[in-house]
């Protein structure tokens, strides 16, 4: 499990921190309308420009976990794939009647 939490300055940059270790940037562009988003990563600098800032801030989130998802083997890719991907169907629960006994599921 990762840390992921960003840290806004009155500039109006954000930063991606993981752990202590910033992994991206959120800034608006000088003298054009929009945003630039920097992600680093071990692969390399990465640099994309958006119109909105919520955009600018997906891809850095898009960036981390797909660096991250490259780091686990095909076995527990596939297992928080399908997860995350396909969720099983609400489990009846049963319940307990006030006596202690368990009822059918309703």
């Amino acid at each position: 499990m990762l840390r992921a939490r960003w840290r806004h300055d009155t500039s109006g940059s954000s930063v991606l921190l993981i752990g202590a270790r910033p992994f991206g940037e959120v800034s608006t562009r000088r003298s054009k309308p929009g945003f630039h988003a920097s992600l680093l990563l071990p692969t390399g600098l990465q640099n994309r420009s958006f119109a909105q800032r919520e955009a600018a801030m997906q891809f850095l989130l898009d960036g981390v976990e797909d660096h991250v998802l490259l780091q686990l083997t095909p076995a527990a890719r596939t297992v928080l794939l399908r997860l995350s991907d396909d969720p099983a169907p609400a489990m009846p629960h049963q319940v307990r009647e006030p006596t202690g006994t368990v009822a059918a599921p309703r």
